[in-house]
């Protein structure tokens, strides 16, 4: 199958896809599940079910599937699965909540081979985000449990992000962690310290704060930072120890303007010289991004009115202040690299279909693992 076919394939699908769903009815007010990104939602009524001993809890499910090529490669496109088949039951009445997340999931990166959706579940298990937590007052609410990456602009599930792949800058981020999290939140302004495990150690040695402050109705800005506190000599595929004895520094800014958004994010890690990392000097990246999105203020003619659609693009560029006196898969995600993604998303009541088309260029033909650096993708699901 050539590029031209794969493009044919793709409309043709998207075409049905609006056939079939085209007549789905959006609803006023969505649920709050995750953290999600502002080109896709949950549907459905946001009520809670009595599930007697686990109390009044909100049940929302994600699923879809994830199809993709290499562009440039003779080989056949792959079709995972799923890219998500998740259920989600969370907490928010009283002192005390949870939220259980269990379920199927890929988390694709770029510049990375497209795992399958049961080999990343036995990386973080079939229960990838779970925690009990307890407010303390209206305005502090200490959690607990396995917990969302941070620092980090980008979140571990595709339906959390306006790309289906994850960026460049994220190599450097963990994505799970274990750990104890205190969260502030006012009218304004929201706060955290974390301590935890990093990337998924099982050693309590990262300490994580960070805040963010709406300036108005149209801007806010956040900074987090996170890093290790004592020499860790754990080394595995999710704990790299590279990047678990680094330290880390996110800062971002939104700007909404009518039907346009855009946030840039800068991004700042070294590695230091231990017995750990057998470095001779640090290695100290400094990574740039933006999202630019636009939402269509008008459905096209071809779909019904409870369609949305939006454009997200994101830019990437990483560049790397030292070279490692080493080189392995670890090192290489050091290179200077760059990239381009653009992510159409259409999306009504609970049915949504997304395609991307990603380019990423980089220094050294290692970064890439053997995997093309251009990518299509076409993602279709439900999220209820």
């Amino acid at each position: 199958m050539n590029t031209t076919q794969c493009l044919a394939c793709l409309i043709a699908s998207s075409a049905l896809f609006m056939c079939v769903f085209g007549y789905a009815q959006s609803v006023s007010e969505p649920k709050t599940v995750t953290t999600m990104n502002e080109t896709l939602s949950f549907g459905g009524v946001n009520e809670d079910t009595d599930l007697n001993l686990l109390g009044s809890a909100q049940i929302s499910y994600a699923i879809s599937a994830l199809g993709h090529r290499a562009l440039g490669e003779s080989s056949q496109s792959l079709m995972n699965n799923f890219s998500n088949a998740q259920v989600m039951l969370q907490k928010n009445i009283g002192a005390f909540g949870y939220h259980l997340q269990a379920g199927q999931y890929i988390m694709p990166n770029l510049a990375e081979p497209m795992a399958k959706s049961s080999d990343v579940n036995q990386a973080y298990g079939w229960i990838p985000h779970a925690y009990a937590s307890y407010a303390l007052d209206a305005q502090w609410r200490l959690i607990s449990g396995k917990l969302l990456s941070m620092p980090g602009f980008e979140n571990p599930f595709t339906y959390q992000n306006q790309n289906i792949q994850r960026g460049i800058l994220e190599r450097h981020n963990n994505t799970i962690s274990r750990g104890i999290q205190l969260n502030y939140k006012s009218e304004r302004e929201s706060f955290f310290v974390s301590v935890n495990d990093g990337f998924y150690s099982g050693q309590y040695t990262w300490l994580g704060v960070g805040g963010s402050y709406q300036h108005d109705a149209h801007n806010a800005s956040s900074l987090m930072w996170g890093g290790s506190q004592r020499v860790n000599k754990k080394s595995s595929t999710l704990t790299p120890v590279l990047q678990n004895n680094s330290q880390i520094l996110n800062t971002s800014h939104s700007l909404t303007y009518k039907n346009w958004s855009f946030t840039p994010y800068y991004q700042w890690t070294v590695v230091p010289t231990n017995v750990a990392t057998s470095l001779a000097d640090p290695i100290r990246t400094h990574g740039l991004a933006a999202i630019v999105n636009y939402q269509v203020p008008k459905p096209l003619h071809f779909l019904e009115q409870s369609w949305r659609v939006n454009l997200p693009l994101r830019l990437e560029r990483l560049r790397s202040s030292s070279i490692p006196n080493f080189h392995n898969s670890e090192a290489v995600s050091y290179t200077n690299a760059s990239s381009l993604t653009f992510t159409p998303t259409f999306q009504s009541g609970d049915y949504f279909l997304r395609t991307e088309i990603s380019h990423t260029k980089s220094g050294s033909a290692d970064f890439f693992n053997s995997s093309s650096p251009k990518r299509l993708l076409l993602e279709l699901g439900v999220l209820h």
